[in-house]
């Protein structure tokens, strides 16, 4: 990436971080990421579709994530989406995933906090999007975990607290498409959950029981499949409805 590519950079920067990224630093961190080898998912325990780098800059530890394309079309187009029309940052997948980020931080549900959203114009047909957030120390995947020699009762509250945190997430209109044990993180020490990888989440309209109600079903199915594909006890998925009782 050159620098006569800057104009061809579009940011959403956390006013809270103002003083420490501008375009020109956030420039330099996504050269760096073109320049050097960012971190793949394991392939085995996949926790989402993108690939990321840990950044250190000043004091703040941060995730940057490069959106990857999934399904099918993956073979034939990696990381390029069409451009939205009438162009605009606010279309692109890193603004809105930003956007529903914030919205849930600011309403105390354990998200990482969004730094910065890049939309980067690649041609006139496609763009590439990335998405920074907080790096939260010291927390562990869950689908690691419960690939490890894992204490059931520590799996079960982890199960529990993530229902609560999803429960959260839902009194506030937030549908979240691809929750699964990889996009849960658990801090250990300070025992809170946090969900992760809101790509495609959206804030849905309406305060009919019903639509609720089927958001609910739908993440309950989500969650009941992942369990069933890794094998994992049933009892999981029993905590986890069980803390989406907490504030439904």
């Amino acid at each position: 990436m050159e620098q006569k590519e800057l104009e061809k950079i579009f940011i959403k920067i956390n006013s809270k971080y103002d003083s420490y990224f501008n375009k020109s630093s956030i420039f330099l961190n996504l050269k760096e990421f073109f320049e050097t080898h960012p971190t793949k998912v394991n392939t085995k325990v996949r926790t989402n579709r993108g690939s990321y780098k840990i950044v250190e800059e000043g004091d703040i530890k941060f995730v940057l994530r490069k959106y990857k394309r999934g399904g099918f079309i993956r073979h034939f187009i990696k990381d390029l989406f069409f451009l939205p029309y009438p162009f605009s940052i606010k279309e692109s997948r890193s603004y809105i995933e930003y956007d529903v980020l914030n919205y849930l931080y600011l309403n105390n549900v354990n998200v990482p906090e969004p730094l910065y959203a890049v939309y980067y114009k690649k041609n006139k047909m496609f763009y590439m999007a990335y998405i920074s957030t907080k790096y939260i120390d010291g927390s562990i995947n869950f689908l690691e975990y419960l690939y490890s020699s894992y204490d059931k009762e520590r799996a079960e509250e982890i199960a529990f607290l993530a229902g609560v945190e999803v429960s959260k997430m839902i009194k506030l209109n937030v549908m979240h498409v691809d929750l699964h044990a990889g996009n849960i993180l658990f801090n250990p020490k300070e025992k809170k959950v946090f969900l992760i990888d809101f790509d495609k989440a959206f804030r849905f309209k309406g305060e009919l029981p019903f639509y609720k109600d089927l958001m609910v079903n739908r993440l309950v199915n989500r969650f009941f499949k992942s369990s069933l594909r890794h094998n994992f006890s049933n009892t999981l998925v029993k905590n986890f409805k069980d803390g989406l009782g907490k504030f439904l």
